[in-house]
């Protein structure tokens, strides 16, 4: 399979726990016939998740700030007054 974003790795045969590559496609384990696992990299996933979520939430700020704060004379995000212009979030 070629490189993606995607965090999935390799199937696994329900029964026997025997691992197969993701360069076929397949729905049966060709040795016992019974349904394979998708297996994911969960620490990969994690990681891009989080990634995500702070850059969507960065980007929803910035606009807010950008956008509709000229608006306004006091800035409020979700009932709590606003961070300085251009404060960053903290991990």
């Amino acid at each position: 399979m070629g490189k993606t974003l995607s965090t999935y790795e390799y199937l696994q045969c329900s029964l026997t726990g025997d691992t197969f590559s993701n360069d076929i496609p397949r729905r049966l384990s060709p040795s016992s016939q019974k349904p394979l696992l998708a297996r994911y990299n969960l620490d990969k996933a994690k990681k891009t998740i989080s990634e995500v979520c702070m850059q969507t939430i960065n980007s929803f700020l910035d606009y807010m700030e950008d956008v509709l704060a000229n608006n306004y004379s006091t800035r409020y995000y979700f009932g709590i007054p606003a961070p300085p212009i251009k404060k960053e979030l903290h991990h």
